[in-house]
């Protein structure tokens, strides 16, 4: 019976193998038709990140992401040429006054016959109404702008804090597997082979035991993946091109934050 248990176990472990491997192979199918490549390009090998700092919600990221955001830039320039608009339009209500001097010259010899100064103004306190009403229109534009701005801005805060949490929560989680969970499966591992060897305990709980230590290991290495694909796009936000670049702006807790998760990496 346990040799049959293992060979169910090993069959089951290959075919679910097999599964992945066709869905890596799908995934990068997909991305070579999405990079222009040849379809069946190989891709290298990659290795799962290591764990990497705490990220924290500081100040200095904040002002990173909000100077990357090409949506916000363009927003905060619709305001500035809506206000410009308004000026205009308050300079319009204005009178325009023009002086002119015409001087009109013999054909024969080339003498000054005639001069005369010009004088003209336009009147648009006739028209105040129309001026008044296109002035509140262009502050209103302007208005609208400055709110559409700052709701973007509080939209960037709030994708770049929500980065930061799941951040931290896929560091916890590695850290939780590494340090606790792993290294208490392998010890239940190896009390149940030990049971097993001295007719103590069924073969079962060592396929158990293992099966378990084979998922934490897994769900550690997802977890170790969820934070570089999480930290790739923290760093998109941000407009950084490396990891120091953001530890630099984030990577030392603000003054009111609480003590990070001691990292017993050694």
């Amino acid at each position: 019976m346990d040799w049959l248990k293992v060979q169910t176990a090993r069959a089951m472990a290959t075919d679910d193998l097999k599964t992945r491997e066709q869905e890596r192979d799908h995934s990068a199918f997909a991305l070579n038709r999405l990079l222009n490549r040849e379809l069946h390009a190989p891709w290298p090998k990659m290795a799962v990140p290591s764990l990497q700092p705490p990220i924290y919600y500081t100040e200095q990221l904040v002002d990173a992401a909000l100077a990357a955001e090409p949506r916000l830039k363009v927003m905060r320039q619709e305001s500035i040429s809506a206000q410009a608009a308004a000026d205009l339009t308050r300079r319009q209500r204005l009178p325009d006054v023009s002086v002119g001097i015409e001087a009109r010259q013999y054909s024969g010899d080339g003498g000054l016959r005639e001069g005369m100064a010009t004088v003209s103004f336009s009147v648009p306190w006739l028209n105040r109404g129309r001026y008044d009403d296109d002035w509140r229109r262009d502050q209103q534009r302007k208005r609208a702008s400055d709110f559409a701005a700052a709701d973007r801005a509080l939209s960037v805060r709030e994708e770049l804090h929500h980065h930061v949490v799941a951040l931290d929560a896929a560091r916890r989680e590695a850290v939780l597997y590494r340090d606790q969970l792993i290294p208490l499966t392998q010890q239940t591992l190896s009390s149940a082979q030990a049971s097993w060897e001295h007719n103590l305990g069924p073969f079962q709980d060592i396929l158990d035991a293992h099966r378990t230590l084979l998922a934490d290991e897994l769900a550690m290495a997802h977890a170790l993946v969820d934070q570089g694909t999480l930290l790739a796009q923290l760093s998109l936000l941000t407009g950084s091109r490396d990891m120091p670049s953001v530890l630099a702006m984030a990577g030392n807790p603000p003054p009111e934050h609480d003590e990070p998760i001691p990292d017993n990496t050694k």
